[in-house]
């Protein structure tokens, strides 16, 4: 990860300006040390300023004070004066500002530097890089002597803060290496001290000078991380990446820095265990803060360098531009002037164009500051194609770059100023992308080694690839940005922003408006106080009324005032709201009996509090000291009730709790019902039970057509003997409930019809048929005291019976039900038997054979004749 030095030095410029003497000033805060604890301490020890701050309104309350230590190393500490978020009147307060110290910590002579406070006043610094301007709290110094407050801490002999964290070997994991690959810096160090971090410069084939971060930090694109053992030894790699169109040759490590705290980092500030310090190691011995540098010579000079391999991909090239040309030669101020500018990234990707500085042509070098409120700068491909970004990437093509020209820019000609191109080897498939890191080697893709920048300002070319630039020579096709000419006309009449309502209380109303660094606004109220803090989010600033009455009318006025004197004015008109009404009271129930019931109550001091119950009698007992409490009495057992409590604050609003509801003790559990069955017919069953007016009834029938009135039922719908299942559930109003025995009827089955008439039809001496009239639905059977018998529709045939006998019939009947009828017995007499022929004999011959032949008619066989 590089580090970047321009930030730091824009930070220190804007502290430097901000930082001047106020002690003087009768309306500034101001401070005085009073006393301290004790003049020499021993390590680990604590030491104690007391301190005298005059607070005047509008002011923060943060003090601040700087030392050095013995090492040469700039401390701060810090803390707060008052915990209320703003001074609203002329006070003086005595702090007390304490620091714990460490059996580690330097032994020497601690020096208070400065001190400073904090204000609500507006600071703004520009950052001419960036093209953009930020705000921020002003700070004040003191112009107090503080010597007769510095401290010494004593040498305790234990030789612990003798011993921060120092390199024991360094070298390259690989001393070749092929373009777009990393050469690691294997590190160990050791010591007492907790490392922090370390960071290590390489010097280029061709002149540059980059920072990596340690190795913990790949991926992220933010500072360098910490290191997280603390074991007092730390092995680690630095990853150094390159690229694939770098120049080959050799890369060199010039210095390492090891930055380490005497201890385990403490949250609190004023702690001396996130103090440490930084170990140099450089290619010659030098001083820094009156410490003096370790050389790199001591270790392996082959181990510190790598070579990187030349693959015929040449020096690595910064961007260019070949056209420039603004799309429209004259402007108005507070508008958008659009340049037209051909460029090649060559090998790389193009990611970036901005103009932020113009100048004028009049000799004077007056600079205008472009973009200035935020504006994030359109860029669009004209060719090779048209698309409403610089992005999908592009590697060399025509773009419409937007340049915001500021309203304080004076009327006349300008020429640019700064011109910075970025190219990237990153895909870019959005304008976002550029923010982000690569995926290759987890390093941003606007630094080292991915980014590469062409950088022009006021007549002077440079190109950079990192933490370092070096001068650039002129190209073919070069076109110098000095001789773009643009007119700028006077800017239209001044407009102030809208005035929007954030947040409106009952006596406080935040509003917000647009923020322009182009004109100066000042906000006065109808009523109340107005803080115009200017803390600026989402590019809006913010301003308060305070001290309002409630539910009153407020018209709040912005006049705003540009760099020419131009004036305008916005208004609104609000209304305060009413007050906010009081939380409900909370309740708890505690115990509850068959005729009361006790509840918890919380009472706030300034409140009138009253309770209500549905029914009984509610009243608030106890004290402050015992606890409050609220007893309802002359319930009724079984009773569901609620209750209620409203607080009134001395506005006259009211708020009410929601309903506790609770229940009495309850009574017994109903009884279970008891089902009588009743009368029973083919089609339906009736039944019964007691049915009170107290209770609820929840009946069920397994089937038919139910009708329940006061507790008779009647069940219909029903075919000959279905079986029913019945039950009720009784409910009393308490929810409790009692369920009857199974009810188990049937309907009725159909009565059998009378029997047919059994006679008889023909009677032989070994038979008899008999006749009757079969019945629909019926089957019939037939029993005999003799013979065989057979029933067929009607007919009854009996056989294999002895001749004149008398024989017992009996008729039987049955449905599908299963039910019979019987007739009585029918006797029937068979017939005598028929008298039997004479029988004669005869003789039968033929030949010298003969027959004798008896029978009633006897005749001779086949050939015999009679004799």
């Amino acid at each position: 990860m590089r580090v970047k030095g321009i930030i730091t030095l824009l930070t220190s410029i804007f502290l430097g300006v901000t930082l001047t003497p106020i002690s003087a000033a009768a309306d500034l805060p101001s401070f005085e040390i009073k006393s301290v604890s004790s003049t020499m301490i021993n390590p680990g020890d604590t030491i104690t300023w007391k301190i005298q701050v005059n607070l005047v309104p509008g002011w923060l309350k943060g003090l601040s004070l700087n030392l050095i230590d013995p090492s040469g190393q700039v401390r701060q500490l810090y803390t707060l004066v008052e915990s209320i978020p703003e001074v609203k009147e002329k006070k003086s307060v005595e702090v007390a500002l304490s620091l714990k110290t460490h059996d580690y910590d330097l032994a020497g002579k601690y020096r208070l530097q400065w001190a400073y406070l904090a204000n609500e006043s507006e600071v703004s610094y520009y950052d001419p890089i960036n093209g953009k301007e930020y705000a921020g709290k002003g700070s004040n110094s003191t112009a107090q002597n503080m010597s007769q407050f510095d401290f010494t801490i004593r040498d305790a002999g234990t030789g612990k803060q003798k011993s921060p964290q120092q390199i024991e070997s360094i070298g390259f994991s690989k001393t070749q290496i092929n373009p777009g690959s990393s050469a690691k810096l294997e590190i160990k160090t050791s010591g007492t001290g907790v490392l922090a971090n370390a960071n290590v410069t390489v010097s280029t084939p061709d002149g540059m000078i980059s920072s990596y971060c340690d190795a913990v930090n790949l991926g992220s694109s933010g500072s360098c991380l910490d290191l997280v053992n603390k074991s007092g030894s730390y092995s680690f790699s630095v990853p150094i990446w390159t690229a694939d169109d770098f120049a080959a040759g050799t890369y060199r490590v010039t210095q390492v820095n090891l930055s380490y705290t005497n201890g385990d980092p403490s949250y609190t500030s004023n702690d001396t265990s996130n103090w440490g310090g930084n170990i140099s190691y450089t290619e010659t011995e030098t001083m820094s803060n009156g410490v003096k540098n370790y050389s790199l010579g001591s270790f392996n000079k082959n181990a510190l360098s790598f070579t990187l391999l030349d693959a015929g991909q040449g020096t690595a090239q910064a961007p260019i531009w070949t056209e420039l040309a603004w799309k429209n030669k004259s402007v108005q101020a507070g508008s958008i002037a659009t340049l037209v500018i051909t460029a090649n990234g060559f090998k790389r990707n193009l990611g970036m164009i901005s103009v932020p500085v113009l100048t004028t042509t009049n000799g004077k070098n007056d600079f205008v500051y472009t973009n200035q409120n935020g504006q994030e700068p359109a860029i669009r491909q004209t060719k090779p194609n048209q698309s409403t970004s610089i992005t999908p990437s592009t590697k060399n093509g025509t773009f419409e770059v937007d340049v915001y020209v500021p309203r304080s820019a004076k009327p006349g000609n300008y020429s640019i100023g700064q011109l910075v191109l970025l190219s990237t080897t990153c895909q870019l498939n959005s304008s976002k992308d550029i923010y982000t890191v690569n995926p290759a080697n987890g390093q941003s893709c606007q630094g080292w080694p991915n980014g590469a920048h062409t950088s022009f300002y006021m007549g002077n070319l440079s190109k950079d690839f990192g933490s370092s630039g070096i001068g650039s020579t002129q190209w073919a096709g070069y076109v110098n940005p000095l001789s773009i000419q643009l007119e700028v006309t006077a800017a239209a009449p001044l407009v102030a922003p809208k005035i929007e309502t954030v947040d409106i209380g009952p006596t406080t109303i935040e509003y917000r408006y647009l923020y322009s660094n182009e004109q100066s606004c000042i906000g006065s109220a109808s009523a109340g106080d107005l803080v115009d803090n200017k803390i600026m989010a989402n590019n809006y600033w913010t301003l308060k009324v305070i001290n309002l009455k409630s539910d009153a009318p407020v018209s709040l006025k912005l006049t705003c005032t540009d760099s020419t004197g131009s004036k305008a004015e916005s208004s609104v008109d609000t209304r305060t709201a009413k007050p906010i009404p009081p939380a409900s009271p909370k309740l708890s129930l505690d115990s509850v009996g068959m005729n009361s019931a006790i509840f918890s109550i919380g009472i706030r001091d300034g409140f009138k509090y009253t309770v209500k119950s549905g029914s009984g009698e509610a009243k608030i007992l106890g004290d402050k000291e015992s606890g409050y409490r609220v007893e309802i009495t002359g319930l009724k057992a079984g009773e569901k009730t609620y209750l209620v409590a409203t607080i009134v604050d001395s506005f006259g609003q009211s708020t009410t709790s929601e309903p506790i509801y609770f229940s009495t003790e309850l009574p017994p559990k109903p009884q279970k019902p008891n089902l009588t069955a009743g009368k029973v017919t083919t089609t339906r069953v009736e039944f019964k039970y007691e049915k009170l007016a107290d209770l609820d009834y929840e009946l069920t029938v397994s089937e038919g057509n139910v009708s329940d009135i006061k507790g008779s039922v009647t069940v219909s719908g029903l075919d000959p003997n279905t079986k029913i299942i019945a039950s009720v559930k009784v409910i009393d109003k308490f929810g409790q409930s009692a369920t009857s025995e199974d009810l188990v009827m049937k309907s009725a089955i159909p009565e059998l019809p009378a029997l047919p008439v059994l006679y008889i039809a023909k009677a032989a001496a070994d038979s008899l048929t008999l006749r009757f009239t079969p019945r629909n639905g019926m089957t019939f059977n037939v029993k005999a005291s003799k013979g065989l018998v057979k029933v067929s529709e009607g007919s009854v045939s009996i056989t294999g019976l002895p001749a004149n006998e008398k024989i017992d019939v009996i008729l039987i009947m049955s449905d599908s039900y299963g039910q019979l009828k019987t007739s009585e017995p029918y006797r029937f007499t068979t017939t005598a038997a028929p008298k039997s022929a004479a029988k004669t004999t005869i003789t039968c011959v033929k030949g010298k054979a003969s027959k004798v032949i008896t029978a009633v008619n006897p005749t001779c066989p086949t050939g015999y004749t009679k004799k």
